[in-house]
């Protein structure tokens, strides 16, 4: 499935871009980057750019949402190595004080009936190999994009994830921003003020 939605243009206005998205076993679209066109990538890349990041790994299933973005903050997002882990965490491999998850929900205001992004943040360590999960939720689960990577060694790092939703009515809506590790989850709530 392809869908083209507006996004900023860095200059003040906006642009169309283009995902291909597949369908997943529970029917939700699914946005992988190394599935996206060059053009695609490079839109991917520049808004990731923005906020000092790069596209990052894994996929994002989108529930409600028209499309969503990955991002990876920082060069800490990698697999710690043994070796490094060690030096520079001690007791990181066997430590479970140094896994932790911290997570910021998206906050502010939007216009009625406009599609709007909603923005929000995880930072996170695990002292064991697995998955990193997360999802940024906005009008209580409506629009949702979910996602997800998965380390061979104990990793640490950061992920911005952004969502579209629209609203029809004036009101407060909630958000919620939520990240997990294998041995502790994270979370934070906020609200979008539609107007």
């Amino acid at each position: 499935m392809v869908r083209t939605t507006e996004w900023p243009d860095f200059e003040g206005g906006f642009v169309a871009v283009e995902q291909r998205l597949l369908m997943n076993e529970d029917g939700n679209p699914t946005y992988q980057y190394s599935r996206q066109s060059k053009a695609t990538q490079l839109y991917h890349e520049a808004f990731c750019l923005e906020k000092n990041a790069r596209p990052a790994g894994g996929e994002a299933v989108l529930k409600g949402s028209l499309a969503a973005w990955i991002c990876e903050l920082g060069d800490e997002d990698k697999a710690l190595d043994p070796e490094v882990a060690t030096h520079q965490y001690p007791g990181a491999l066997m430590d479970r004080s140094t896994d932790y998850v911290f997570a910021n929900a998206p906050n502010g205001s939007a216009r009625v009936g406009v599609n709007f992004h909603s923005t929000g943040t995880i930072r996170y360590s695990s002292s064991s190999s697995g998955s990193m999960r997360g999802s940024v939720s906005v009008d209580s689960g409506r629009c949702t994009t979910n996602f997800s990577q998965f380390y061979a060694r104990p990793f640490s790092g950061s992920h911005v994830a952004t969502a579209i939703c629209i609203v029809h009515e004036p009101r407060r809506i909630s958000t919620k921003m939520e990240g997990c590790v294998p041995r502790l989850c994270g979370s934070d709530n906020g609200s979008v003020a539609i107007n």
